[in-house]
């Protein structure tokens, strides 16, 4: 009975032992696969942002170029700056459009010609026109819906570039500009989304500065509460005040990591979001590393049984020779007794006369 309670004991010990290893090597892969998963979004998040920050100042030099060019010359008409965009921007360009407005803000050429509707429109309203009047330095907009004055103007959504056009003498022409096209924006931080077999999640440019997502993940749902959360995350990680890389949003944790674009004319930032459920896809590996542990355990565990219950079946074989021993001990001990009384002188004379009685 007593080693059967040690065996249980030591069932129980070792039960208790595993879980607690177990646990341990749990936590310690969770928190490895974090970091792994941490330093992937990384990765990415700055490839994205130094990829916006290169279209954002390439699309600045090309503007200083064009105006350069026209400087001291006429203003381009919308043939001339077609065949400039068909000739350079028409591929691999993130631009939409090009544009010429003069110095009153009316719209006089642009290019692609699907954009000819705009031409005699007056943006003298915009913020970006005002500044480049003011400052006579390019100006970034944020992201504004077109302008549509005559109601059949194609409808989009870009990042408006404008450049001052001046003379010799410094005085103002008109403005060159540009439309970032917003979907190839977004195409660009969706195929990251999808690379990553992202769901609802993915990868966001966000304009911390005036709480705006600029782009996302195609198939995210409209929720409000999220994308304030996602605001809130990425002004306090442009500020170095988060230190931890992750949080909880309807009782599920994400992974984040975030990367500001390198530019002065924007408060973009590029935050990636992953569902940790989703980055820890698969325990095979914590698995193969406990499986070697629980062949041991269960080794021992059969060992420390066998050797239990053949102990107990040797002790019983011991017990039935003791018992034996001691009834082998008690008759010879009887044997000799009975010699010694026979072989003693009072029971000689005993004998004696109970001899002499028989014969009288």
């Amino acid at each position: 009975m007593k080693n059967i309670l040690l065996f249980v004991l030591l069932v129980a010990v070792l039960i208790i032992g595993f879980s607690i290893f177990t646990f341990t090597l749990y936590e310690k892969e969770i928190k490895r696969i974090e970091n792994e998963r941490y330093d992937d979004l990384s990765i990415t998040t700055t490839t994205i942002a130094n990829d916006l920050s290169f279209i954002f100042s390439s699309t600045e030099k090309d503007l200083k170029l064009l105006a350069s060019i026209y400087s001291n010359k006429k203003v381009p008409s919308t043939s001339a700056l077609s065949k400039i965009y068909d000739s350079i921007f028409d591929s691999n360009s993130f631009l939409l459009n090009i544009f010429f407005m003069n110095s009153e803000g009316t719209m006089k050429a642009i290019a692609p010609k699907i954009f000819k509707c705009e031409i005699g429109n007056n943006y003298a309203f915009r913020k970006y026109f005002q500044k480049a009047i003011n400052n006579k330095s390019i100006v970034f907009s944020d992201v504004l819906s077109n302008f549509r004055e005559k109601k059949n103007e194609q409808n989009y959504k870009s990042i408006i570039v404008v450049l001052p056009v001046c003379d010799d003498e410094n005085n103002f022409k008109g403005i060159l500009g540009a439309n970032l096209d917003l979907n190839k924006i977004q195409k660009r931080i969706r195929a990251e989304s999808l690379t990553k077999k992202m769901s609802t999640t993915g990868f966001y440019c966000i304009d911390y500065k005036n709480s705006t997502v600029v782009a996302g993940p195609i198939d995210r749902s409209n929720n409000q509460v999220f994308d304030k959360l996602l605001l809130s995350i990425a002004k306090s990680a442009f500020f170095d005040k988060l230190n931890d890389k992750t949080f909880t949003f309807n009782d599920k944790k994400y992974i984040f990591s975030s990367n500001v674009v390198s530019n002065i004319n924007f408060t973009f930032q590029i935050l990636g979001i992953l569902p940790l459920n989703e980055s820890i896809f698969s325990f095979k590996q914590i698995f193969k590393q406990i499986k070697g542990i629980v062949v041991m355990i269960v080794g021992v565990i059969i060992i420390v049984l066998f050797i239990i219950l053949y102990n107990e079946k040797i002790h019983k074989k011991l017990k039935s020779r003791i018992r034996d021993l001691e009834i082998n001990i008690d008759h010879k001990k009887t044997v000799e007794s009975m010699h010694c009384i026979t072989e003693s002188d009072y029971f000689k004379q005993l004998q004696e006369k109970i001899n002499s009685i028989k014969k009288d």
